[in-house]
């Protein structure tokens, strides 16, 4: 991470700066990040699966001028090109990008370098140990900006801060988890794709000491049995996943979960809520395993309801969120805004009763005006 900083200060990288990454789930997204952090600058990270069009407006939103971003990845035996992903956009489209720098995939050098612009961190990286001093930073400062594509227009930019969301996620993740030293966490997601991966490698894992999070690069449905091999080699503990992901295991049935999963202590779905036959089907197959879930949004940060099993047992009902998730506090209300008893008949609107520490910010909108409007409206 100190090599990972050095170079990227060599670049110009400074306190406040918005800095770019496609990378995938590999170590050095981890170092990386943390680099980025640790000189006091934002991070934005950006999803190999978008358009050029897409990635172009993220970057002339967030300002970036350097964009760190891997020659290429791998999943399910197919490349992700993800250098290539950018040389495209960089050339059809204007952007702030002043500086790519290449982290090239060990043995491959099948990429495209254009002198002045491109830079091989495997060519510039210290040799040597080095130590890069962390920068101060306010803990109401611009930590991360996460694109979500919002209900109208334009995917809006979304920052979290370096105090309120650290913390918040500290404690979502003890009253989910109550995570242990001797635990492996394997979060089962694609970075970039959604916050999910960032939220548990970057901020929470590396905060808690001593905790072992599992990097995995690939798509648990490659082979059948996959998942199970991976949870059996390194004795995974805990687990969270996307529903989707949930559903592919699903789909293959048994195979997918033949060996010894005893280490398995936690499931947590995110994501949509699970599917009570779905559900039923994991707690049959893996009785000593608490499927728990999650139900959450990128602009609230902590969840807003969910099973806090770190924090003891709670009744749980398939194809329910969960209770109300402390730290949040919510309502049901009618089209007038009245709110509505607990168990009628009457379906209604959730809206959030009292903001937490956690919640995201609009980038490029300091008043939040276009959050405003959108409550008026």
């Amino acid at each position: 991470m100190n090599r990972a900083a050095y170079v990227l200060k060599e670049l110009g990288v400074k306190k406040g700066d918005a800095v770019s990454m496609m990378m995938p789930n590999t170590p050095e997204a981890v170092y990386f990040g943390l680099a980025v952090h640790r000189l006091g600058a934002t991070l934005v990270i950006h999803y190999a699966g978008l358009s050029e069009e897409t990635l172009a407006y993220r970057l002339q939103d967030c300002g970036s001028k350097v964009f760190i971003v891997a020659s290429k990845g791998f999943r399910a035996g197919d490349e992700v090109r993800m250098k290539d992903l950018v040389d495209r956009t960089l050339e059809k489209y204007q952007t702030p990008v002043e500086k790519v720098l290449v982290v090239s995939r060990g043995g491959f050098s099948d990429f495209n370098v254009k002198q002045g612009r491109d830079i091989v961190y495997e060519d510039v990286a210290p040799k040597g140990k080095v130590y890069v001093e962390p920068v101060p930073v306010e803990a109401n400062e611009p930590a991360t900006i996460y694109y979500t594509s919002g209900t109208t227009g334009r995917p809006k930019g979304l920052w979290q801060s370096n105090g309120g969301y650290p913390i918040g996620l500290n404690w979502t993740f003890r009253a989910l988890f109550n995570p242990q030293d001797t635990d492996v966490w394997w979060t089962i997601s694609e970075l970039g794709g959604w916050p999910v991966w960032p939220m548990a490698n970057l901020y929470t894992i590396p905060v808690m000491g001593g905790l072992t999070g599992l990097l995995f690069e690939g798509f648990v449905g490659y082979k059948r049995d996959l998942f199970a091999r991976i949870v059996e080699k390194y004795r995974v503990s805990l687990i969270w996943s996307s529903t989707t992901t949930l559903y592919t295991i699903r789909s293959i049935g048994e195979d997918a979960l033949k060996g010894d999963l005893s280490s398995l202590r936690i499931i947590l779905n995110t994501g949509e809520t699970l599917n009570p036959g779905i559900a039923e089907w994991y707690i049959q197959q893996l009785p000593n395993t608490m499927i728990a879930d999650a139900y959450w949004m990128t602009e609230h940060l902590i969840p807003i309801a969910a099973t806090p099993y770190g924090l003891g047992e709670i009744p749980f009902k398939p194809g329910s969120a969960g209770i109300q998730f402390p730290g949040s506090k919510w309502l049901v209300v009618d089209d007038d805004g009245n709110p509505l008893p607990p168990g009628g008949q009457r379906g209604g609107y959730i809206v959030i009763a009292i903001p937490n520490p956690a919640m995201a910010k609009m980038w490029n909108d300091p008043q939040s005006r276009e959050i405003s409007e959108d409550v008026l409206e």
